[in-house]
């Protein structure tokens, strides 16, 4: 029996349903960080189902309910009440994991949250940043980022305290297995043919880089910390490092052996251990690629950064502001990619978050959206590098089919929806497909995107003639001065054009006025 903890610190319990683990982690609050007070790991794999059948079997819940109870028990005899659940790859790969997530709940009373990969990414990039940062030499150097998955590689470029680059690649190391599987039992060629099929990879990834020379590589997850034990890492600045070279030794050491066999040299669970030589053949390749001569291993990871916000709420919202700057950045370089007007789509985002915050009367929308509003206005127009003609269809695609840093998928989906249609309102807009969002994130995109058209028809002309926007929100009216020396004409044109969508979503007429915001 646990006893209560009766310290005045705060106090919390994540759970979360990976593919082949269900994990639990027991935190509570320490100076500038957490100090875990339990953590276990139970091996379960519920992926297989996922991945071969596309959906999670009966059986499969019956057991991972039973280990949630348990855990339920333990969370309950340390008397927390600050729990949450989050599932990973086997989730989002499940057809039925919105039924399987309903009875979870019924049989645990935990709600589950399934993180799509671009949030979960975002989160350990989160907590890769913070620690990097606490060595002024690492935050000022050229690094690069990996995290493998079960399902996906994440890499990320990191240069002078910002992020230029990230990618998710489907290659994770139960992907790897699934793909390569019928030759796992093939121990004297299985880990030649893992690097063969990687290395169509290697050509891919380095073109991908916005940079060629890297000064660190450092990783994060499980399998990799396990890995700097064996290679008896050195510790500095609260990271981990040991040489390529240990690292290539141990590669060679464990290629003829056999999961059983490297699960003797490995702290890691059984179940985990077959994923091994996929895993050291993923970084082996990426080692190639970055050629430096050793690796550094961030000591934590998800489950780390998630407790951290929910201990440190004012904290996790300071570091979540500093990682939307990197979002930013992350745009307008996606933007330079494809020769956007750079000078135009700052002008947009300028104009955008003006009438946003002079608004919030009429629309209601959080400092989120706020936030996809921006990176929306800086984007627009990125489809022209494609087609003048067709731009906005063309933007829509570009950023459907990027991943932009610190977005989720939903949130990217919005992003590009409000490109798609910055332009021209459709005549069945209400009845369109919007890449699966719901009616409620319809309702919000519809806001965003009458705020952003009246945005872009202000610099219409391209020429930032405004020096100032000032926005008047009234009871029966909205009035915009622009503050220009210069005509604007097609302004003004463009913006009574754009002004009706606006009227529709909400319920006002909005005007334009040209010079003194003293005009009534």
């Amino acid at each position: 029996m646990v006893e209560k903890h009766k310290n005045k610190k705060e106090i919390a319990a994540v759970i979360k349903i990976s593919s082949d683990v269900v994990y639990l982690c027991i935190a509570e609050t320490k100076e500038n960080g957490i100090k875990i007070l339990e953590y276990l790991e139970h091996p379960f794999s519920i992926a297989q189902d996922a991945y071969t059948s596309g959906k999670i079997g009966a059986e499969k819940v019956e057991k991972v309910c039973a280990i949630l109870n348990n855990y339920r028990k333990l969370i309950q005899e340390y008397g927390i009440t600050k729990v949450k659940t989050y599932a990973t790859t086997a989730f989002r790969e499940a057809a039925n994991a919105s039924f399987i997530i309903d009875q979870i709940k019924t049989r645990t009373h935990l709600d589950t949250i399934v993180l799509d990969d671009c949030e979960e990414k975002t989160y350990i990039y989160k907590q890769m940043m913070y620690q990097m940062e606490q060595s002024p030499q690492i935050n000022n150097s050229n690094v690069f980022m990996a995290y493998i998955g079960s399902g996906s590689l994440g890499i990320a470029v990191y240069s002078k305290g910002n992020i230029l680059f990230s990618q998710n690649i489907r290659i994770g190391t139960m992907k790897l297995l699934e793909i390569l599987g019928d030759l796992k039992n093939d121990q004297q060629h299985f880990y030649t043919v893992i690097q063969e099929y990687l290395s169509s990879f290697k050509h891919a990834i380095k073109k991908m880089l916005p940079i060629d020379h890297f000064d660190y590589f450092i990783a994060c997850g499980k399998e990799i910390q396990a890995v700097a034990q064996i290679c008896k890492a050195e510790e500095n600045d609260g990271l981990w490092f040991f040489s390529k070279e240990a690292f290539t030794t141990l590669s060679e050491e464990l290629k003829f052996k056999s999961p059983k066999q490297i699960g003797k040299l490995f702290p890691i669970p059984e179940i985990r251990t077959q994923f091994m030589l996929p895993f050291m053949g993923i970084y082996q390749m990426l080692l190639e690629i970055i050629q430096v001569e050793s690796i550094g291993v961030v000591p934590s990871g998800l489950l780390e950064s998630l407790l951290f916000e929910m201990l440190h709420q004012k904290e996790a919202l300071k570091r979540a502001k500093k990682f939307d700057a990197h979002t930013i950045l992350y745009a307008k370089n996606l933007g330079r990619r494809f020769f956007y007007e750079e000078e135009h789509a700052i002008k947009v985002e300028e104009y955008a978050v003006a009438i946003f915050d002079a608004t919030k009367k009429i629309h209601h929308l959080s400092h989120r959206h706020r936030f996809l509003l921006q990176i929306a206005a800086l984007l627009h127009d990125i489809g022209k590098y494609i087609h003048l003609k067709y731009h906005a269809l063309h933007s829509y695609q570009i950023i459907r089919d990027s991943e932009i840093l610190g977005l989720s998928t939903k949130e990217l989906m919005i992003v590009a929806n409000l490109a798609r249609f910055h332009t021209h309102i459709v005549n069945d807009f209400y009845q369109t497909d919007f890449g699966g969002l719901t009616k409620e994130d319809g309702v919000i995109l519809s806001k965003l995107l009458a705020i952003l058209r009246i945005a872009d028809a202000l610099d219409r002309s391209h020429e930032q003639k405004g020096t100032k926007i000032e926005v008047r929100l009234k009871k029966d009216t909205v009035k915009i001065f622009l503050h220009t020396s210069s005509q604007i004409f097609l302004e003004k044109w463009i913006f009574d054009k754009k002004s009706d969508f606006f009227s529709e979503v909400f319920g006002l007429p909005i005007l334009l006025k040209r010079g003194d915001s003293h005009e009534s």
